[in-house]
């Protein structure tokens, strides 16, 4: 069984989330191929580092695999995105995890020593 939100789905959501991978395979390949950037992923290299869980890791929150009808189109923050560990060595195995869009901007945009210090702040106030 699957969840959404929480909520249980039918199985199609583990298909759903599959189809979603497939095609960010395909936009990270392009994306690697326009910046010159290393690739070297194949699409069963992303179905096997899909979490057991299915769950976003960071936020232990369903990725958002269903496109409601008449809804906005593109990611939205609980998408599957792929992360590179060290953005410098591109896309290759060893180097990405999945996560959701919106974990995957907070560590885009904001160094982890930031970060760090936002939270001990957080936490002491």
């Amino acid at each position: 069984m699957a969840y959404l939100n929480g909520e249980s789905v039918p199985d199609d959501y583990s298909q759903a989330l599959k189809r979603r991978v497939g095609n960010l395979h395909k936009t990270i390949r392009r994306r690697a191929n326009t910046a010159g950037t290393s690739f070297n992923l194949e699409l069963a290299d992303l179905y096997e580092i899909i979490p057991a869980d299915e769950k976003c890791p960071v936020f232990n929150l369903p990725f958002d695999v269903f496109t409601v009808k008449g809804g906005k189109p593109g990611p939205k923050p609980m998408s599957v995105s792929c992360d590179r560990i060290e953005p410098d060595k591109g896309y290759v195995r060893g180097n990405i995890r999945l996560i959701s869009m919106k974990a995957n901007q907070i560590l885009s945009n904001v160094p982890l020593s930031d970060l760090q210090r936002v939270v001990a702040w957080a936490e002491s106030n």
